[in-house]
Protein backbone atom coordinates (compact mmCIF):
# COMPACT_ATOMS: atom_id res chain seq x y z
CA UNK A 1 0.00 0.00 0.00
CA UNK A 2 1.25 3.19 -0.90
CA UNK A 3 1.83 6.23 1.66
CA UNK A 4 -0.29 9.37 1.34
CA UNK A 5 2.22 12.16 1.48
CA UNK A 6 1.52 16.51 2.18
CA UNK A 7 2.22 16.88 -2.03
CA UNK A 8 -0.51 13.81 -2.72
CA UNK A 9 -2.68 15.64 -0.31
CA UNK A 10 -2.19 19.15 -1.76
CA UNK A 11 -2.32 17.39 -5.71
CA UNK A 12 -5.93 16.32 -4.48
CA UNK A 13 -7.26 19.46 -3.16
CA UNK A 14 -8.72 17.26 -0.49
CA UNK A 15 -8.46 20.31 2.11
CA UNK A 16 -8.93 23.64 0.05
CA UNK A 17 -12.58 23.43 0.75
CA UNK A 18 -12.62 21.99 4.45
CA UNK A 19 -13.92 25.00 6.49
CA UNK A 20 -16.98 26.03 4.36
CA UNK A 21 -17.78 21.68 4.00
CA UNK A 22 -17.43 21.69 8.37
CA UNK A 23 -19.71 24.77 8.74
CA UNK A 24 -21.97 23.30 6.03
CA UNK A 25 -22.19 19.62 8.13
CA UNK A 26 -22.11 21.51 11.03
CA UNK A 27 -25.40 23.76 9.80
CA UNK A 28 -27.63 21.30 8.08
CA UNK A 29 -26.90 18.41 10.21
CA UNK A 30 -27.34 20.62 13.75
CA UNK A 31 -23.94 19.53 15.13
CA UNK A 32 -21.11 21.71 16.52
CA UNK A 33 -17.71 21.71 15.43
CA UNK A 34 -16.33 19.55 18.02
CA UNK A 35 -19.09 17.03 17.49
CA UNK A 36 -18.39 16.58 13.65
CA UNK A 37 -14.69 16.26 14.47
CA UNK A 38 -15.43 13.65 16.91
CA UNK A 39 -17.69 11.93 14.62
CA UNK A 40 -14.71 12.04 11.81
CA UNK A 41 -12.51 10.71 14.09
CA UNK A 42 -14.53 7.52 15.35
CA UNK A 43 -15.58 7.03 11.93
CA UNK A 44 -11.72 6.18 11.22
CA UNK A 45 -11.97 4.10 13.94
CA UNK A 46 -15.24 1.92 12.69
CA UNK A 47 -16.43 0.02 15.44
CA UNK A 48 -15.18 1.28 18.52
CA UNK A 49 -16.41 1.07 22.29
CA UNK A 50 -17.43 3.94 24.88
CA UNK A 51 -13.71 4.09 26.23
CA UNK A 52 -12.90 5.21 22.24
CA UNK A 53 -14.99 7.37 22.37
CA UNK A 54 -13.89 9.26 25.46
CA UNK A 55 -9.87 8.76 24.53
CA UNK A 56 -11.41 11.08 21.29
CA UNK A 57 -12.59 13.79 23.48
CA UNK A 58 -9.85 14.54 25.07
CA UNK A 59 -8.28 17.32 22.51
CA UNK A 60 -12.50 18.96 22.13
CA UNK A 61 -14.00 21.27 24.21
CA UNK A 62 -15.42 19.19 27.51
CA UNK A 63 -19.91 18.56 26.89
CA UNK A 64 -20.40 15.69 29.12
CA UNK A 65 -23.74 15.96 27.19
CA UNK A 66 -22.31 14.72 24.05
CA UNK A 67 -22.47 11.12 24.24
CA UNK A 68 -26.41 10.82 25.21
CA UNK A 69 -27.52 13.51 22.26
CA UNK A 70 -25.26 11.87 19.43
CA UNK A 71 -26.55 8.22 20.90
CA UNK A 72 -30.54 10.02 20.85
CA UNK A 73 -29.94 11.76 17.45
CA UNK A 74 -28.54 8.20 15.74
CA UNK A 75 -25.08 9.66 14.96
CA UNK A 76 -23.42 6.32 17.19
CA UNK A 77 -25.31 3.28 17.10
CA UNK A 78 -24.85 -0.04 19.16
CA UNK A 79 -23.37 -2.45 17.49
CA UNK A 80 -23.17 -5.10 19.35
CA UNK A 81 -24.62 -5.47 23.43
CA UNK A 82 -22.79 -8.11 25.61
CA UNK A 83 -22.69 -6.23 28.57
CA UNK A 84 -22.05 -2.47 30.03
CA UNK A 85 -18.74 -3.40 29.57
CA UNK A 86 -18.08 -4.48 26.35
CA UNK A 87 -20.72 -2.63 23.91
CA UNK A 88 -19.05 -1.88 20.52
CA UNK A 89 -20.68 1.06 18.27
CA UNK A 90 -20.54 2.52 15.28
CA UNK A 91 -21.37 5.45 13.05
Amino acid sequence: MRKLSSSDLKELGLLKHYRIIRKWACKTNDLNDADLELLIYLDAIDMFTKDDFIKGTYSFSWDNRRWNRLLKQGWIVVWRKRNHTTQKYHI
